[in-house]
């Protein structure tokens, strides 16, 4: 069926929301049809989210009408859009870690014997045949705290699949998924078009826009500045819609002339927990004025291993050096006092505090830096703020506001400001780009790069081959708990994609 011939199921016209004296969407016209899915794009901040909250409801637009499936509302509750079948995905995950998946899945809407009494093994029975009709490999019994983040993601998304589903919204559902994960989506997805729901797929992976979806609809600054149906539309023609401008990310070599010192060096590191996977004599050594990436799929011991630097699992061998001093104390204040920064991987619950300001996010680990005798110096703390949010381009209605109200990309540069005000001489990054837009991610890897030639050490961990392409001067590679192998950067370029998954998957 063509998108001309699509009956439309979402019809947005003159769609306007404020925050303040910010602009989040200026009078923005969209439509979907059923058995469509449209692929929207735009850089942090452009109104995405805003315009899908909107749709189910947890915002209220100033002006313009939602219509669905021809009912004209002026606004929707989050009730209303759920009984009306608009399910949305949100980027950042919002499970009940101690609850199984089954509950999880039919939270709010459980399979019920009467008032107040639940029907548990038919709740496990229904999740675990939605689970078999779109092959998704979980037990419903299973408690979402012992999932991956990958698994995790699978379940928001069939916490979406169990009501009614008229328009499904899926805010950067690939964000966390492996490629094990990623085709349980490729399955999901045309099982649902062919139910004639409409789907609006929200992603700065603009190879998966391409490859799922049927059109495009861009967002820059609040206004939709293009509509078009993907064929023919590549993947350069995205970014200059978005950003406006080409987008060069290419590498760059080292320019530090400084001595090459070791900054991080691990010798022999075992670590062991029950029920997670065990590090096995992890050696590795990072240099003052270089980027060392690291890849490994999930499970391979990544994040397992910056975790038991900063004691958050326990060390049973080996030896640890910053800056040539051994580590006997493993903590994050012993380790940020060493001059360590680590930027995680959730920064939803460990890089940020959304309640808190942006200014008073940044300013975490350098109070001692801007007061004096306990007292803040206002003044001084501005100054260090404000250069930041220039420096990393945070769109904001200003320093005082609250993380909460900052888009995932934005958030994402405050964790990055916070660690690099504190002035660290090893940056380690943990998916340092995650939900973030190409616009965005260029200047997030330009400043790196920037950081390295100044004479900083830097680990990158990312799951993003070209990521790391881009960055990395050399690359470890991670499989069941110890380095596979150390590819180092050629003449003609970055290591062979299929060298690389060989370690990943084979090992050495």
């Amino acid at each position: 069926m063509g998108t001309a011939e699509r009956a439309p199921v979402v019809d947005l016209r003159d769609i306007s929301k404020r925050f303040g004296g910010t602009v989040a969407l200026d009078r923005v016209s969209l439509t979907v049809g059923r058995g469509e899915i449209l692929g929207l794009i735009g850089e942090n901040g452009a109104g995405k989210s805003t315009l899908m909250n909107i749709m189910s409801g947890a915002l209220w637009p100033d002006s313009g009408e939602i219509r669905l499936d021809g009912r004209l509302h002026s606004r929707l509750s989050p009730a209303q859009a759920q009984h009306l079948g608009v399910q949305i995905v949100h980027q950042e995950l919002s499970l009940l870690p101690e609850m199984t998946v089954a509950e999880n899945i039919f939270l709010g809407k459980e399979p019920r014997r009467g008032p107040g009494v639940i029907r548990r093994q038919a709740c496990i029975d229904q999740a675990r045949q939605l689970l078999e009709q779109f092959s998704i490999p979980l037990d419903p019994r299973q408690k979402v705290a012992e999932l991956s983040a990958a698994q995790k993601q699978l379940v928001e998304i069939c916490k979406s699949l169990a009501g009614q589903v008229k328009v499904l919204i899926l805010d950067e559902p690939t964000s966390s998924l492996t490629e094990r994960e990623m085709a349980c989506l490729q399955r999901i997805l045309p099982l649902l078009r062919e139910q004639g729901a409409a789907i609006i797929f929200i992603s700065h992976k603009l190879d998966e826009v391409r490859a799922l979806c049927d059109t495009l609809a861009v967002l820059r600054d609040g206004s939709l500045v293009k509509t078009a149906p993907m064929d023919g539309v590549t993947e350069e023609d995205m970014v200059r819609f978005m950003v406006g401008r080409n987008i060069r990310d290419q590498y760059t070599p080292p320019a530090y002339d400084g001595p090459p010192r070791p900054v991080l060096e691990i010798r022999g590191l075992c670590s062991a927990r029950y029920g997670e996977v065990s590090l096995q004599d992890v050696s590795l050594e990072v240099r003052a004025g270089e980027i060392v990436g690291m890849f490994g799929l999930i499970g391979s011991g990544r994040t397992e291993l910056i975790q038991a630097l900063h004691g958050l699992r326990p060390i049973q061998g080996g030896s640890v050096a910053v800056e040539g001093e051994p580590v006997t104390r493993f903590s994050p204040r012993q380790l940020i006092r060493r001059g360590v920064a680590w930027v995680t991987e959730d920064r939803r619950h460990e890089g940020v505090c959304l309640s808190m300001s942006i200014a008073n996010n940044i300013a975490l680990p350098i109070y001692r830096q801007v007061s004096r005798l306990g007292v803040i110096r206002g003044k001084d703390l501005a100054a260090v703020v404000q250069t930041y949010m220039e420096r990393l381009a945070i769109k904001a209605a200003g320093p005082g506001a609250p993380c909460q109200t900052l888009s995932g990309g934005n958030q994402q540069k405050v964790v990055l400001a916070k660690w690099l005000a504190a002035g660290p001489r090893l940056l380690i990054l943990d998916e340092p780009t995650r939900g973030i837009d190409v616009g965005s991610k260029t200047e997030i890897h330009r400043l790196i790069r920037q950081l390295r030639d100044a004479g900083m050490a830097i680990l990158v961990i990312s799951s993003e081959m070209p990521e790391l392409f881009s960055l990395a001067d050399r690359l470890l590679v991670m499989k069941n708990g110890v380095i596979s192998g150390q590819l180092p950067r050629g003449a003609d370029g970055p290591p062979a994609e299929d060298a690389v998954m060989k370690l990943a998957t084979i090992g050495a």
